[in-house]
């Protein structure tokens, strides 16, 4: 059984299904895109430790595009992320102070990575960075004090202030 709520503030619509709350980017016919803000209210976040994101919400024709500022940030017993090829985006602060988050799976089509989107995610060992990426925000893995191996995309067209600070 699945819950959707529809709200409206400030001209965003949002509504929450399974796992996750949507913000709508585009709306067309019954579908459309989103990117999702957190956690459903009704979730208890401390049982989470692993996030396999659908590339759509399941039973409505909404494409998930991008992970909002500060979606998962704090997400305390979170381990392991996998982002399906529809993610483009992660925004500011995305998963930072995820302390226990030791993998990331990114999706092959993301282009931008937010300011301090995995600060202080100190367990965090190695990331690959595909090479759709094209801009990473200042102080993305800032104090990812495990954080021995990381590729960067042949795109990559600057590094950003601050972008390693804290790393060994």
């Amino acid at each position: 059984l699945s819950v959707i709520a529809f709200a409206s503030a400030n001209a965003d619509h949002w509504f929450e299904s399974g796992l996750f709350r949507y913000r709508i980017i585009s709306h067309i016919g019954s579908g459309g895109t989103v990117e999702i803000t957190g956690f459903n209210h009704s979730v208890d976040v401390n049982k989470i430790e692993e996030l396999n994101i659908p590339a759509e919400v399941p039973t409505y024709s909404f494409i998930i595009v991008g992970i909002a500022d500060n979606a998962f940030s704090y997400t305390r017993n979170l381990k392991s992320v996998i982002l399906p090829n529809t993610i483009t985006k992660i925004g500011n602060h995305s998963f930072s102070s995820c302390f226990q988050l030791k993998s990331i799976i990114l999706s092959p089509k993301i282009k931008t990575i937010g300011e301090l989107a995995f600060a202080g995610c100190s367990e965090l060992e190695s990331i690959v960075l595909p090479n759709s990426v094209t801009t990473i925000g200042a102080a993305a893995f800032q104090n990812c004090t495990l954080l021995s191996q990381i590729t960067l995309p042949n795109n990559l067209t600057e590094i950003s202030a601050s972008l390693f600070n804290g790393c060994e």
